[in-house]
């Protein structure tokens, strides 16, 4: 039981972790779109 809550903690870690890290691509890439038009 313990270690299926870990491991769904983990997985939601990860998500966010990703998540923020998409949210930066993106970010980047709107900025970079913005530069060349």
């Amino acid at each position: 039981m313990f270690i299926i809550f870990f491991f769904i903690q983990l997985i939601c870690y990860f998500w966010q972790f990703f998540d923020f890290y998409g949210l930066v691509l993106l970010y980047k890439s709107k900025m970079r779109y913005d530069g060349t038009k």
